[in-house]
């Protein structure tokens, strides 16, 4: 299966609060563990599979942290859950033979399922939840935070889309 729910969604809010730090600087461990209410223990094998696999980087020391690799709008959602499923191999295997059912039936529909779920998270840039961001209200979102994503989504160049702080102006 694609997704694994737990690791697949702090891969997903890890890239997305580096992708929305406040400044230029690098995003610290201590400071994203703090943002997602884990222990920074909890998130390092995530953090070294999205770093090895080029989707964020890192350095060491004092003045360490982490910083996206790419532009937003070339990571995609699926990118990031594949990532998050390499880190323990393909997931648990089920040994044993399934009836002719689900040989034929139920295995053949969830592959289709999942087949569309995952086209529609290629579909899904880090950019499009970022401009999520700017437009929602997010109860426990810092201002600052809001901000950046603000600012990131008026630095895109033209998309065809018109961006929620020019649709103010109209």
């Amino acid at each position: 299966m694609l997704l694994h729910p737990h690791r697949g969604r702090l891969a997903i809010n890890a890239v997305l609060e580096i992708a929305l730090k406040d400044t230029e600087a690098l995003l610290s461990r201590r400071a994203l563990a703090e943002r997602l209410r884990v222990s920074w223990r909890h998130l390092e094998e995530v953090l070294f599979a999205l770093a090895e696999n080029g989707m964020i980087k890192g350095r060491r020391g004092h003045d360490g942290g982490y910083a996206l690799a790419r532009d937003p709008r070339l990571i995609s959602v699926y990118d990031i859950l594949c990532i998050a499923k390499s880190i323990d191999g393909a997931g648990p295997s089920v040994a044993g033979s399934f009836s002719e059912l689900i040989e034929k039936v139920v295995v053949p529909a969830l592959a289709e399922a999942e087949q569309t779920f995952a086209n529609a998270l290629r579909r899904m840039s880090l950019d499009d939840l970022i401009r999520s961001c700017a437009r929602k209200t997010i109860q426990d979102r810092r201002p600052s935070s809001l901000a950046a994503a603000t600012r990131l989504q008026r630095q895109q160049p033209g998309d065809g889309r018109k961006h929620q702080a020019d649709a103010k102006v109209d």
